[in-house]
């Protein structure tokens, strides 16, 4: 991962999709007992649950997209009928991009 992007992502980024996903947020953070030390937090709400996955491990690839490495989200998504297509980091605007079976979603930093 290029260090530079990290640092940039570090924080909180949310954002809804009403009237499916109430309010979202993903943070990336450090965690220092991790040998990969970036970890980021994921809370969905949605209008009858509530899907938290904290402390996911991460990579990106070389075209800013992340890949979680635990199936915590994805799992508590395809409950809900939702399929993860992909997340991206928008460099350019600071902001996370999420691509569903039921739409695209953009998280600006908050």
């Amino acid at each position: 991962m290029n260090a530079l992007i990290v640092w940039m992502m570090m924080g909180t980024y949310c954002g809804s999709n009403k009237p499916y996903i109430q309010d979202m947020t993903v943070t990336f953070r450090t965690q220092y007992y991790v040998k990969n030390n970036t970890v980021l937090d994921a809370t969905v709400k949605l209008p009858l649950d509530k899907i938290t996955c904290n402390n996911q491990l991460y990579n990106m690839t070389s075209d800013d997209e992340i890949l979680l490495l635990g199936d915590c989200v994805e799992k508590n998504l395809k409950k809900h009928h939702v399929e993860l297509n992909g997340i991206y980091y928008n460099k350019e605007d600071n902001d996370i991009i999420i691509k569903t079976n039921v739409g695209d979603m953009t998280l600006p930093f908050c």
